[in-house]
């Protein structure tokens, strides 16, 4: 990532989660970003968001670093 530095050879793995909610007013759950904001089925915004807005990190590896001989 960083040329020269401990991060040089780190690695970012994002994975994305759909940002999915359930419609207040018929109960239907949607792609919040494939329907702009709107319920698909009855075209209310009002909305409970389910997934799509945690960021997480999973892991974090740092290597040892390597003495040179």
């Amino acid at each position: 990532m960083i040329k020269g530095s401990i991060l040089e050879h780190a690695k970012l793995t994002v994975h994305v989660v759909p940002g999915m909610a359930e419609c207040n007013d018929c109960d239907e759950i949607f792609n919040v970003v494939q329907c702009r904001g709107y319920c698909p089925n009855c075209g209310s915004f009002d909305k409970t968001v389910l997934t799509g807005r945690d960021f997480t990190i999973r892991e974090i590896v740092v290597p040892e670093e390597q003495e040179t001989i």
